[in-house]
This record gives C-alpha cells, structure tokens and sequence, in this order.
C-alpha cells in the first residue's frame, strides 16, 4: 500500500507544480534566504512575501481512541463446569483502557502567490499509532445461535471428574449436555491507526485590513486516509504434563488426550488445558480502512510585526467516505487435533470417544475450527475541518521558524475495533456489524517546523 500512496503524493505534486505555470526567474530572485529582515516601519509595514513558497513541519500528534466497545457478545451466558455447576459469564474486556497516545510524522507544503492569487499544496502522514491491552483468564461472550435442528455450537459434554490416574485412563462420573464457558487465559490485543492526506487549493490573498493583517481564502479538493486494524490473539491453553503436575481445581479441570513429549507422540500422558478450551486457540483480525476524498473550503489570517508573524488559519471539507472493512480469523483452531487423538461419536446422542481410548470432555459438539473471512464496503458521508494556530520568527528575510497547534475534526469514520459481531451461526461467524461505522475522531497536537519566502 505505501508505494501506491507515495505515487498518489508525488502524481498530486506535479499537478500542482503544472497547476502554478512555469517557474519564473523574478520568483527565484526574490526568494533572497540569507538578506537580514527588513524591520522598517516605513509606509504600511511589511508586506506578505510573493512568488514561490515551501515550509516543514514535524508533527506530534495524538489520534483519539475509539468509542469504548466490548471484546465480546454484550450481554451473558449461562454456562456449566459439571452438571451441577454454572456461572453467569460477562465479557470482562473492552477498548475502554486504550488512550490517545502522541506520535509522531511530518507535514510538507508548497506553492505559489503572484499579486493576489496563487496555489497551494499540502500533505501529511503520520507514523502509526498503537495500543495494546493484555487480560489473563478472559471471559468472553459469543451469541450462540442454534442450527434449524436446535442443536447450539457451543454446547458439549461435561462430567464431574471423580478421579485421575496419570498415563492411564482417567474416570469420569455421568455426562450432561451442557452450554460450555469460554474463558481465554491470554488475550492481547492490538489497535494499530495510520493516516495520511494530501490537498490542492487555489488561493485569494486579500489587501491589507484596515487594523493590519491579511487574509487569504482557500478553495479546492481534499483526500484524507484514516485506516486502523484491530487484532485479537486469545490463547486458551497452558498444556503442561500431568505427571509433573497436579489438578489445578474443577474450573481448571477441561481435559484432553494429549501426544505426550514431543520427541514421542504416540506417549499417553495426560495433559491439562486451562481456561477456554472450548475456543482455543482464536484469532481475528479486523480492518478499516476510510478513503475520503470531497471539496474544500477555508481561509487563513495573518499579521506581521518586525521578526514576528501570527497566523490563524481553518479548513472545513464535504468528504464521501469510500470504506472497505474486512475481519477474517479462526475460532478454537485446536479444534482439530491432530491423528491419532481424534475423537468421534460411537452413534447420535452418546458423548465422543478418543480413537486411543478415554472420553473427552469440555469439547463442543461442532469439533471443527470455524474459519472466516468477511469483506463489506459502505459509502458514507464524512465531514471534517481542522484549525491550525502558529507564530513564527523570521530568521533573515525568507526564512522562519515556527511553532504551533493543530486540530482535525472527523466524522462518519469506521473503527476497527466496534465492527466484529461475535456471533456463530450456521449463516455467519464473527461477521461484520455494518451499524457500528460511524464514528468521530479528534486529532490534534504540536507542530515545530521551518518556512521559506512564507
């Protein structure tokens, strides 16, 4: 994606070195970087710089979070360890603890002012932002809905563990088909946000006010990408050998026929996986990506004074938001055993045995993985505008430096991190929740930068 964006930059450029005509010699003459700074207060004062113009900024900015959203299901599940144990399970995870951490990119414009019209152009970019979260023995909601026969995916066969014999075969009491829990022992999480956008505008200079100052008034295109991936890895296994080992509690009790030592896979140990079994391993990736492209209008005042320039300056835009959301992922991905420790049901209605002998419990009756991959494209409609405050001191005639704030409002934006659905069904599993792409972001930070013949 990055080569494709820095062509889309540098195919804007030149449209706008085309846009301004052909370089003329007086604009370079007068482009006289180390003359001292003309500090008379003959006649009106300064007067603003003409011909060709280009400025630097380094940016330390912050991209708000999203809207705090539950990892999970909102809402609960009744759920059974043995027959004769349940809990309520809760989602205990959400973006709620994610903040708007600064970071850090850069800003280039440049352009063109002959007499009172000119052009400008403008981009940006920012590094990406990142937060994580990390929760140990996470319980997660999933909306379970039955297939026409009735039968619900995330249902199983538990039993009371009324004894334990390493190496051997493990004794279990009466089985009972049950609504299983889902509880993660890991769960990390990454919300990752990069932006970027570039914009062309003509421009109308003002003469100078009657209490000082000029302004300038823009008009033009503007394209701005807002693009943020969500990924969740949920680990819900720490396997270790039972004969090293003891039973760590009922909850903790989900069993199945492990391979043994690696360098032996036919050994019959005994292993224990924690928490969550039911969907170990999960993983899922969501993907929003908001391209935005509309007009734009705004304005700029400024006012010199000896070495100092103050400058206002604010755009407002009517974007069309084009975007693409994508989540793809796998669900319990342990599911699949490898040979020989399989399982499979003797006939409907009886619970499953292990091809090497024993009886699993804790595992669903879909014992498969349940892979998905789901893409969507929404157009909606995305207003915006920023506002920048800077002051700045001229080092000699055409060079300044410069400090300053800068704000950006934008609306109508898809966060990755609200759009997964956490619902298995027969239709769909963790497929995409079209409702929840609409939300605003507030960027905003300082600016410290360089500016020529501006």
């Amino acid at each position: 994606m990055l080569p494709k964006r820095t062509k889309s930059v540098l195919a804007a450029g030149v449209l706008a070195m085309l846009l301004g005509g052909p370089l003329q010699a007086q604009d370079l003459e007068g482009v006289q970087l180390f003359t001292p700074v003309d500090l008379s207060t003959y006649g009106s004062g300064p007067q603003p710089h003409e011909g060709y113009f280009f400025s630097f900024d380094g940016l330390l900015w912050s991209i708000s979070e999203p809207v705090k959203t539950l990892i999970g299901y909102p809402g609960a599940r009744l759920v059974y360890h043995i027959p004769t144990t349940s809990e309520i399970q809760t989602n205990d995870m959400d973006t709620g603890q994610m903040n708007a951490g600064g970071t850090q990119g850069n800003r280039i414009e440049f352009g063109r002012v002959y007499g009172r019209d000119g052009w400008l152009f403008s981009t940006y970019r920012l590094n990406d932002q990142v937060q994580r979260l990390y929760g140990r023995d996470v319980d997660m909601v999933f909306l379970d809905v039955p297939d026409n026969n009735g039968n619900f995916h995330l249902r199983g066969w538990v039993s009371e563990l009324q004894g334990y014999t390493p190496d051997d075969a493990a004794v279990y009491g009466p089985f009972a088909l049950r609504d299983l829990p889902v509880t993660f022992d890991d769960v990390n999480v990454e919300n990752r946000v990069e932006s970027w956008g570039v914009e062309l505008t003509y421009l109308r200079r003002s003469g100078q006010l009657h209490r000082g100052g000029f302004l300038e008034f823009f008009a033009g295109a503007r394209y701005l990408e807002f693009d943020e991936t969500f990924n969740v890895t949920a680990e819900g296994r720490e396997r270790f050998n039972a004969d090293s080992e003891s039973v760590d509690g009922v909850r903790n009790s989900r069993w199945v026929f492990d391979q043994g030592p690696d360098s032996d896979p036919t050994a019959t140990n005994w292993s224990q996986i924690g928490p969550g079994n039911v969907l170990a391993d999960s993983f899922w990736n969501t993907e929003a990506e908001n391209h935005i492209i509309g007009p734009q209008i705004g304005g700029r005042w400024f006012n010199k004074g000896n070495r100092w320039t103050v400058s206002v300056e604010g755009r407002f835009f009517a974007g069309l938001n084009m975007q693409n959301i994508r989540n793809q992922g796998v669900l319990g991905s342990y599911l699949d055993a490898p040979q020989p420790w399989n399982w499979a049901f003797e006939e409907v209605g009886t619970p499953p045995v292990l091809v090497g002998g024993g009886v699993p419990i804790y595992v669903p009756l879909v014992r498969n993985p349940y892979r998905f991959d789901h893409m969507t494209h929404i157009q909606q409609w995305s207003p915006g505008g920023d506002l920048r405050l800077e002051l700045a001191l001229a080092l000699t005639q055409a060079v300044s430096v410069k400090v300053g704030w800068s704000g950006m409002w934008l609306g109508g934006i898809a966060r990755a991190s609200a759009l997964p659905d956490y619902v298995i069904s027969d239709q769909s599993v963790m497929g995409i929740n079209r409702s929840k792409n609409n939300q605003n972001v507030f960027v905003n930070g300082l600016n410290v930068g360089l500016s020529i013949n501006r």
